[in-house]
């Protein structure tokens, strides 16, 4: 008897449907590893000193079912050495963390890296791409200039409007509040997929799914009726000006 395993018989599948069934297989897979970035894992850390950046990756690939790529066109080294080569724990090991998200594990590890390098990662469908913070900003804002702001990697199903506000500021660490008055919406459901999206314009995407808003106040995203964010802006305008206005101390 012949017997297949799940990887060939799903490399046969992509091969006979074609490009269609490969692009659901890729756009799984970043789902898949956008998941598994939030997972709380077990981290042992790395004393070697001759660790490099491609070790840490290969690591966590093997470890933990992840996938990596580097965009070696974002950075550039004097040495014409590969950035996977940099090593990361030659002055400094990196310690073990308990409980830690998967995400965190991998923004520790490229805290490692050249401070002028700005390493960051975006999920694509090649897998997870370490890339600079300048290639990240041109390819999700269309402008290298402009800073980088929080990336919610998230696929939302029939969720309480609520519980993925609440999920976009677990994954971004940003406060995300709904207004109070329209709290009978909180329970209503939504449907998104969010890949490398600004924090920003993903509460955006599913506050307009029952015709709300959200504006930024300070280090809040309030979401709530479109009325009510106009006069809110009106507010913090004003303020704004008068706090221009104002004489500066002695």
């Amino acid at each position: 008897m012949v017997q297949f395993s799940m990887a060939s018989l799903l490399l046969c599948a992509i091969t006979s449907q074609g490009p269609a069934l490969q692009v659901v297989v890729q756009t799984a897979r970043q789902d898949y590893l956008a998941e598994r970035l939030i997972e709380t894992v077990n981290f042992d850390g790395f004393d070697d000193p001759r660790t490099t950046l491609q070790d840490a990756l290969d690591y966590l690939a093997d470890r933990f079912d992840l996938s990596f790529n580097i965009d070696e066109t974002a950075f550039s080294r004097s040495d014409g050495k590969g950035f996977g080569n940099i090593l990361i724990a030659e002055n400094q090991p990196i310690l073990q963390m308990r409980a830690a998200s998967l995400d965190a594990v991998l923004n520790k590890i490229l805290s490692r890296l050249p401070t002028e390098a700005e390493p960051t990662f975006l999920i694509q469908r090649r897998g997870i791409v370490i890339t600079s913070k300048k290639a990240a900003s041109k390819l999700v804002l269309g402008d290298e200039s402009k800073r980088l702001p929080p990336l919610v990697h998230a696929k939302y199903e029939n969720r309480p409007l609520q519980e993925a506000l609440n999920d976009i500021a677990h994954r971004t660490d940003v406060n995300v509040v709904l207004d109070n008055s329209i709290a009978e919406k909180a329970g209503e459901t939504v449907s998104a997929r969010f890949m490398n999206t600004p924090v920003d314009s993903a509460v955006r995407v599913l506050a307009d799914r029952y015709n709300f808003t959200s504006l930024r106040m300070d280090n809040v995203i309030y979401v709530t009726t479109r009325e009510k964010a106009a006069k809110l802006r009106e507010d913090v305008e004003r303020d704004k000006k008068q706090a221009r206005q104002m004489p500066l101390a002695d």
